[in-house]
């Protein structure tokens, strides 16, 4: 399927990559968010709800919960005749590991986990938000040289094949 560069008159393919190795787990990034107005208790709810996720996770077979980053943000909501002040929230960023069984088919899981956070006891004024998924493969060093191969053989495949009229570039950040 094309993608649409900033130059939208120009269609840019986007091409699959070979993958030569099955991933060990599937990482999924969280984030909880409460803009509650009085500070203790929306750093409460926060934390409250962290905690009861975090259970709720760490009970399913084959699920580990991450601990990321919080910011319990200090005051109050302030109100006036006018109305209420600005916004203060606080955040609570997390991670899922989701080991991956040679029969788990990967959208799955992800929706599995999704699911399990959306359908989570969140409390007060908390609300999650989605995150990325990454691919988590055990002892990566291994099968690096042959994963560098790979793409590398791949980049020249896309080359040839799109021709002299377009220019394949490899993004150098992405390949490690």
């Amino acid at each position: 399927q094309p993608r649409v560069s900033s130059d939208a008159s120009v269609a840019v393919p986007t091409i699959p990559i070979t993958l030569i190795r099955k991933a060990d787990a599937v990482v999924i990034e969280f984030a909880l968010s409460n803009s509650t107005d009085k500070q203790d208790l929306r750093n409460k709810e926060l934390t409250d709800s962290v905690d009861a996720l975090a259970g709720e996770i760490k009970v399913i077979p084959g699920l580990r919960f991450e601990n990321r980053e919080v910011q319990l943000m200090s005051g109050n909501r302030s109100r006036s005749i006018i109305g209420k002040g600005g916004v203060v929230t606080s955040f609570a960023n997390f991670a899922v590991y989701a080991e991956l069984s040679p029969e788990t088919r990967l959208y799955e899981r992800v929706k599995q986990v999704r699911s399990l956070v959306a359908k989570a006891t969140l409390i007060g004024g908390t609300k999650v938000i989605d995150g990325p998924v990454a691919l988590f493969i055990k002892r990566p060093n291994e099968t690096r040289k042959d994963l560098l191969a790979k793409i590398f053989e791949d980049y020249e495949q896309v080359k040839k094949g799109l021709g002299t009229e377009f220019e394949v570039l490899v993004d150098r950040k992405s390949v490690v």
